[in-house]
């Protein structure tokens, strides 16, 4: 499904609708980090886990096409594409 097709079919029920994969990954495995990672036990971890709820997008059957890392480094592309003369 393509953009115009989520518009159409999300318009009527919301105004905006989180597009979301469903895996759990965490910034580690994401990166492939291999060191190790020390944490400072005195501080507030913060939440646990911050996946998003993708019931309602997969509701519609929306799929998507590319991985979070692809979108991010064609993302990153496209931003020193639009300011390589900055």
């Amino acid at each position: 499904m393509n953009c115009v097709g989520l518009k159409k079919q999300t318009s009527l029920m919301i105004r905006h609708i989180n597009v979301v994969s469903g895996i759990d990954l965490t910034i580690k495995e994401f990166v492939g980090f291999k060191g190790e990672i020390y944490f400072d036990l005195s501080k507030p971890d913060g939440n646990s886990r911050k996946l998003l709820d993708s019931k309602r997008i997969n509701n519609i059957d929306f799929k998507p096409q590319i991985t979070l890392k692809q979108g991010l480094k064609q993302n990153y592309q496209n931003f020193i594409k639009i300011n390589a003369n900055f």
